[in-house]
């Protein structure tokens, strides 16, 4: 008998450990996540992320006007706006979701990003007579992101591709590499993510290496204005 109660209590408290183990890493992924910028990139991010369990706090200028509120309302899942500054406090992850032009600005307002996840998706937008991008630095936008918030966990990631892409990222197959280099505990949120997504990550190294992925963005940008209309990504091209 004793024996038989011994067998019904480890089987129990192992089917308790399993659902609190289950449990608790939905919880650990079901992150808050501060979108800063409410364009192309953020709004496709953001549409996307909140049917994964997320939060999205969209961080807009105008947080209550029609237009941000419209995108809200077609996020499905917990979504709402307010300031840029005030969608940062409480979030575990942060999306610099802004023209690359106004970033440093941007990332300087948004306060005390201490402990936190920044994922930066910018590109160089300088462009010469001939309408070829032209590298700006050889600082990347993460460095110049991680010298104003030092200690903040920097990834750059899916600055290559479309941002349909990013919202319908379920239509495109599962062998479309997408590039991630950073701080290591960014990379690993960042790689969990696009797992999700239904892409393959492709490490390029630390923060150092976000400069190659401008520089795969800027090579990508003179191909389609010298002619070549294809999408250059990493790894077997997608079905349409």
């Amino acid at each position: 008998m004793r024996k038989m109660v011994n067998n019904y209590v480890r089987g129990f408290l192992g089917a308790l450990a399993l659902v609190l183990s289950a449990t608790f890493t939905q919880l650990s992924y079901a992150d808050t996540i501060a979108m800063i910028g409410t364009g192309d990139v953020g709004s496709a991010l953001g549409k996307n992320w909140s049917t994964r369990g997320h939060t999205i706090v969209y961080g807009s200028r105008n947080p209550t006007s029609e237009s941000t509120q419209a995108l809200v309302a077609a996020t499905t899942g917990n979504a709402s706006a307010t300031t840029p500054a005030e969608a940062v406090v409480g979030a575990d992850v942060v999306v610099v979701a802004v023209p690359w032009a106004v970033g440093e600005e941007v990332v300087a307002g948004l306060g005390d990003l201490s402990g936190k996840i920044v994922i930066d998706p910018t590109n160089p937008r300088d462009i010469n007579e001939a309408g070829l991008s032209v590298p700006p630095s050889l600082e990347s936008s993460t460095e110049k992101f991680k010298k104003i918030a030092p200690n903040a966990m920097f990834a750059k990631t899916l600055n290559h591709i479309p941002a349909e892409y990013m919202e319908h990222s379920e239509t495109l197959g599962l062998n479309y590499h997408v590039s991630v280099a950073g701080d290591e505990a960014a990379i690993t949120w960042v790689t969990a993510i696009l797992n999700d997504m239904g892409f393959v990550p492709a490490v390029v190294g630390g923060i150092r290496e976000t400069r190659l992925q401008e520089a795969f963005y800027s090579a990508t940008n003179n191909m389609r204005v010298l002619g070549d209309p294809h999408t250059v990504q990493f790894g077997t091209p997608p079905v349409r």
